[in-house]
């Protein structure tokens, strides 16, 4: 495969799945709502950043309504400068403010999972933050920045789909 940089990602939104031009194509879970997929077996680049899975949602058409995929990697000033160039400042910057409630489990394969919930405060780029959210008529694209696991996620979805945080 050969490599790819995509810098307008958010033009996938609205297409149909089945007109995909990369990787393979895999429906996960599907109701009479939506459609869920897997595509995997490439290698992109958004702006520096390697990605090679994507997870997609569609309509009952197979009309894309929103997606996602995972990048390694920090989000540091230069990578924020490249995406600030192409899309202009974030609409939203925000960090974690407080954990309201901490969860500590056991599951029955052995597997411990902890899980908390808090608030959210606005902040700037040089404050570390959690999620950077742009927002526009046709798309939202929201960054998840997971430093622990040296990890960015990357989601773009339409207006019309459920706003994670707003």
């Amino acid at each position: 495969m050969g490599i790819t940089l995509n810098t307008s990602l958010e033009n996938l939104l609205y297409s149909n799945i089945n007109d995909l031009s990369f990787g393979t194509v895999l429906k996960i879970d599907s109701d009479e709502d939506c459609n869920l997929y897997s595509v995997n077996n490439f290698e992109r680049y958004f702006f520096t950043r390697k990605y090679q899975t994507m997870a997609f949602k569609t309509d009952s058409k197979g009309i894309i309504r929103s997606f996602n995929f995972s990048m390694y990697g920090s989000m540091d000033k230069m990578f924020y400068s490249k995406i600030v160039k192409n899309y202009g400042l974030p609409q939203q910057i925000l960090k974690r403010d407080t954990i309201e409630r901490k969860k500590k489990e056991s599951l029955s394969d052995g597997t411990k999972a902890v899980s908390s919930q808090g608030t959210l405060k606005e902040c700037t780029f040089e404050d570390n933050p959690f999620f950077l959210i742009w927002k526009n008529d046709r798309f939202i694209m929201q960054f998840t920045l997971i430093p622990q696991l040296n990890r960015i996620d990357l989601y773009f979805k339409t207006p019309a789909e459920e706003i994670m945080f707003d």
